[in-house]
């Protein structure tokens, strides 16, 4: 073998070793895609929806079955009508490396693939008069994926999964429990005009004591997250008292969106499948905002 060829050799190997040795020390390359310090989350599964078309997810991280009407095929350069494909979120441009794939809550884009063709969308909500638009952590959820499109102004295509709460307009939640008001819970949103209170009462204060406080969209996000992760749509209707027990437990729950849907549930001594986790959710979230006032 030649000089050259060994030094080269040397060389190569030198820099193999280096690199092993950088990784076993922790070392990583610059702007990988950021990754929450929070459990992955499921890949999304079911049928989402848009005024649009239709994005069906088998729920295994890779296949999808879309179908998008012609506007939104020609905006993502896809065929129209059914189409099966496989997809990756993506982390967005990410020099030197480009964009790469990442979770679904922290990615930028969207690449979906049907035969040879393949489209990158991007991610994102925009505003109603479309100056501005958000994108980054959190815009994709376990019920929510929105396509966002710019030209002379942005806009979005949200697709969301069927049978999920969202755009909530009215939210009631109480809790007795037994004789005593003072140790129920009593928990209101309400929208109007595009603004948001909530009144908190929790356990053990007094009715004149609970307080109303102006809130953010985020809340209402936070708060439709907690209602579909814990299913509670799938409560509507549920009504079981038990007639034999005097002063007992009971709940009551009504949700309102804006298109008039309603998810209404009354327990006496009788709960729905999932009720404490869910229960529990909806206090921290409401608790959380007395305590910062």
């Amino acid at each position: 073998m030649k000089a050259g060829t060994l030094q080269k050799a040397g060389l190569l190997l030198a820099a193999l070793v280096l690199l092993f040795t950088c990784t076993a020390c922790g070392w990583e390359p610059d702007n990988i895609p950021y990754e929450p310090d929070t459990p992955e989350p499921a890949p999304h599964d079911g049928l989402f929806v848009s005024e649009h078309g239709t994005m069906a997810f088998s729920g295994d991280g890779e296949s999808v079955v879309i179908d998008f009407d012609e506007e939104l095929a020609a905006l993502v350069g896809l065929p129209a009508g059914e189409q099966e494909g496989t997809y990756v979120f993506l982390t967005g441009d990410l020099p030197p490396h480009g964009s790469m794939p990442s979770r679904y809550d922290v990615a930028h884009e969207l690449r979906i693939t049907v035969g040879e063709q393949s489209s990158v969308i991007a991610i994102g909500i925009a505003s109603q008069d479309g100056k501005t638009a958000v994108s980054g952590t959190g815009i994709v959820t376990p019920t929510r994926i929105p396509m966002l499109f710019r030209g002379d102004r942005s806009f979005s295509v949200v697709f969301r999964k069927e049978g999920s709460i969202h755009s909530i307009e009215r939210f009631f939640f109480t809790e007795s429990y037994g004789s005593n008001y003072d140790d129920a819970v009593h928990y209101e949103l309400n929208s109007e005009n595009g603004s948001y209170t909530v009144v908190v009462k929790p356990e053990g204060v007094q009715e004149e004591k609970a307080r109303t406080v102006a809130v953010d969209a985020d809340f209402v996000e936070k708060l439709e997250n907690v209602l579909n992760e814990h299913n509670i749509a799938d409560w509507n209707g549920f009504d079981e008292r038990d007639p034999d027990v005097m002063d007992g437990i009971g709940f009551v729950l009504r949700v309102v969106t804006e298109d008039g849907s309603k998810v209404e549930a009354v327990g006496y001594m009788e709960w729905p499948d999932g009720y404490n986790e869910a229960a529990a959710a909806i206090h921290d979230l409401f608790e959380s905002v007395y305590k910062k006032r």
